[in-house]
């Protein structure tokens, strides 16, 4: 398969929840990319405004260097204040990422 996974930590404490690693299992079969990403402890663990350009240059850095000659589609989950920012946030930072390459 050529599906990845990236996350902040491999110790077994930290593998997500059931339903968590159940996306994640089901994306790979499908041959999907996952990266998961967690809003910074330092604020409180809420995803801010703020956040949205930093993880908007990541995607956009590691779209570039994997799949620059193929694009491919880019979906997004979160929930409580990652649902917002998945949905409102990171696609406008998504835009104006776009708009400066």
């Amino acid at each position: 398969s050529s599906s990845s996974s990236s996350s902040s930590s491999s110790s077994s404490h930290c593998l997500g929840l059931p339903e968590e690693r159940a996306i994640v299992q089901l994306a790979h079969d499908l041959d999907m990319v996952t990266i998961a990403m967690s809003a910074s402890p330092s604020f409180g663990k809420c995803w801010k405004q703020k956040d949205g350009p930093r993880i908007a240059a990541v995607l956009q850095h590691f779209t570039n260097q994997h799949f620059v000659s193929n694009p491919i589609p880019t979906f997004a989950l979160g929930a409580s204040s990652g649902g917002y920012f998945v949905s409102s946030i990171l696609p406008q930072a998504m835009q104006q990422v776009a708009r400066q390459h």
